[in-house]
């Protein structure tokens, strides 16, 4: 699985909400059971698209995405190479 709960992830695809894609969200929670594919709950903070197949439209800040829709996005790591100070 690409993600687990806690992680940021950006959405690299949406089938039926293209609007949706690039958007940061927070994973929540897993879809249990998981029909045939993993699912994942996330929570943005700005409201998504979310389409439906027989064409209406709401705006949620809540919704269901595809493990393989979802890629984690990682930080600077605690630890880095730059120094704090300038050395003259």
């Amino acid at each position: 699985m690409n993600c687990k709960p806690g992680d940021l992830a950006i959405i690299v695809s949406s089938r039926l909400a293209p609007e949706n894609i690039g958007r940061i969200v927070e994973v929540m929670r897993r879809r249990i059971p998981d029909r045939l594919f993993p699912c994942w709950i996330v929570r943005s903070g700005r409201p998504l698209v979310e389409r439906w197949e027989n064409g209406s439209v709401e705006m949620v800040f809540e919704r269901l995405y595809r493990d393989s829709c979802l890629r984690p996005v990682s930080g600077l790591s605690i630890t880095d190479d730059i120094k704090d100070e300038v050395t003259v």
